[in-house]
């Protein structure tokens, strides 16, 4: 199988309180030739606390295991693929606007308290990503800040992708994200591959890191890559995006 390593950035020079422009120069040029050459990074060191992490994939897994009449409940953030038998999968999406009302579950509980606290985690990680990619197009910092100017696409998102049968292993199908970009994290399960120079390559999940995928909107200067998610047979499959 082919493979090639998947650059890992570490994003801790944007956080630190003291000064240190050739660190986050690096960072930025680091950046910058991922997006170029792969369109997909992994980020070390977001801030995002790993425990915040594990307890909010735990609540996902619990509400996915309850039964289709509960999560029907809250048909405005639920949905569950019928149409297309080549993707198998199931999520609930969680708009982080302010002026977007969330319809949340009963059970698991504080399920809406605890994805606002990943949300606030995530818009920050984005502000921050915003930042580099802007100075990696040569722009001012907040220029992908300013420009978007709008919250009413971000979105944190709970995939679970059902276990795989003998006839079809398939959770997504090929596909490029669309807008700026999307910020993943992987469960320890896996089934995440990234097209690059003809060849679908795994992606390993780490516990540590989160992924960043290029929207095709910067086409002109980045390279967005194409994504497919494989299921493995007995396993199901979570991650959680920020778009």
């Amino acid at each position: 199988m082919a493979s090639f390593d998947i650059p890992t950035i570490d994003v801790s020079p944007f956080y630190r309180l003291e000064e240190n422009e050739e660190a986050k120069k690096k960072v930025i040029e680091q950046i910058r030739e991922a997006c170029v050459n792969y369109g997909f990074f992994q980020i070390a060191n977001h801030k995002i606390p790993l425990e915040l992490l594990g307890r909010s994939m735990d609540m996902y897994k619990t509400f996915f295991a309850s039964s289709d009449e509960e999560k029907l409940l809250v048909p405005h953030n639920y949905f569950k693929s019928t149409q297309n038998p080549a993707e198998t999968y199931e999520h609930f999406a969680f708009r982080l606007s302010s002026s977007v009302v969330n319809v949340c579950p009963k059970n698991p509980p504080h399920f809406k308290e605890l994805l606002e606290e990943m949300g606030s985690h995530f818009k920050k990680l984005g502000v921050v990503l915003e930042g580099m990619i802007s100075e990696c197009l040569g722009l001012p910092p907040n220029f992908l800040t300013n420009y978007k100017n709008d919250e009413s696409r971000d979105t944190l998102i709970g995939f679970h992708y059902f276990p795989a049968t003998e006839n079809d292993n398939t959770g997504k199908q090929a596909h490029e994200d669309l807008g700026c970009f999307t910020v993943v994290y992987q469960d320890e399960v896996g089934g995440l591959e990234v097209h690059k120079n003809g060849h679908w390559i795994p992606i390993a999940p780490s516990k540590d890191c989160c992924k960043l995928n290029q929207g095709s909107s910067k086409m002109a200067y980045f390279c967005s890559c194409i994504l497919y998610i494989l299921v493995p047979i007995f396993y199901s499959y979570f991650f959680k995006t920020l778009s």
